[in-house]
């Protein structure tokens, strides 16, 4: 696991965000602030359903209409709650986690090695034994038989020394190349795969300069020790080039790692279901990632982002435009 060189310190003014909530503003400012400030959003699923009856009593049938109904609506929807088989999936997601671990069985479990164990040991506690008696027979006055114990017994301490190196130059062999495999698996990078959140288990990183923290799918350090962040997008696809808000997210993980490693990272891997791409971590993507940061800190209840416009096929999917002011105009 992956260190962090500093100790975080964070202005007392400023918000903590997340990189996922920073690719969502950079998506949709708009978005980003209903999920954060609005009522409705803020509701747990019990006092969703209380208002959607409430609504239903005070206006009938209409009520399916009204935009908070809708809205109400779609939460409940995309939290799962009229899903009975949610359980389920969540139950085979745990059945993938555990199997892909299983993909790194630990060697001591290896007959072979288990064999190779048991042997050094035996010969390791003969050797001791007979160094031991030989000492004994010294001292009660034998001549012949301890000065033939004593070279019997350094003997097989040098075998014992030599197949417990065996052993440890086997687990290491081992070790090597199942995560050799495993990484020839995932399709990672040649290098050093140091971080991993494959599994959603992955610690958090966070910026020591900059209210920011993530977690990347993968972080891979190269030979010369520049991080390489690794976002893995299976649900995107027919992409000629890769979208501006999962740029950013490069762009934050690449700031994040700055306070990781003594090399400054150079870019990072985007992979869509069906392609990937290389973006690179310019002083202009930098900048951008630390703008929308104090746009983002900018923002309250009572203050949302200046956005006058937005293309008409992101309102038409956002759950969020029947009272959304900008959303309601497409």
């Amino acid at each position: 696991m992956i260190m962090q060189r500093h100790h975080q310190q964070h202005r007392p003014s400023q918000q903590f965000f997340t990189v996922s909530e920073l690719a969502q503003f950079e998506y949709c400012p708009l978005l980003w602030w209903h999920e954060q400030f609005d009522p409705l959003a803020q509701s747990d699923t019990e006092e969703l359903f209380a208002r959607m009856v409430e609504l239903e009593h005070d206006h009938g049938q209409p009520a399916t209409t009204l935009p908070d109904y809708q809205v109400i609506e779609q939460l409940l929807l995309r939290r799962g709650a009229f899903d009975p088989d949610q359980q389920d999936h969540t139950d085979d997601d745990e059945v993938l986690s555990e199997r892909e671990e299983e993909l790194i069985e630990p060697v001591h479990r290896s007959s072979y090695t288990r064999t190779l164990a048991l042997i050094a040991l035996v010969l390791l506690a003969l050797a001791l034994l007979l160094i031991g008696v030989s000492f004994l027979l010294t001292k009660s006055g034998g001549n012949i038989f301890p000065m033939a114990v004593l070279p019997m017994g350094l003997v097989l301490l040098v075998i014992a020394l030599i197949l417990l190196l065996l052993l440890l130059n086997e687990r290491h062999f081992q070790q090597d190349r199942l995560e050799n495999q495993r990484r020839h698996d995932l399709g990672l990078p040649s290098g050093e795969l140091v971080y991993e959140d494959a599994d959603g288990e992955g610690e958090p990183l966070s910026s020591r300069e900059t209210p920011l923290a993530g977690k990347p799918t993968y972080i891979i350090q190269l030979q010369d020790g520049r991080p390489v962040p690794i976002e893995v997008k299976p649900g995107v696809q027919n992409l000629k080039q890769p979208e501006s808000n999962h740029i950013v997210q490069i762009g934050a993980h690449c700031l994040i790692l700055e306070d990781y490693f003594d090399e400054l990272p150079t870019h990072g891997v985007l992979r869509y279901a069906d392609r990937e791409f290389v973006v690179d971590y310019t002083p202009a993507l930098r900048k951008k990632v630390l703008r929308l940061l104090k746009e983002m800190d900018n923002c309250s209840e009572d203050h949302p982002p200046a956005l006058n416009r937005q293309r008409a096929a992101k309102c038409r999917a956002c759950l969020f435009q029947p009272i959304c002011p900008v959303g309601q105009k497409n």
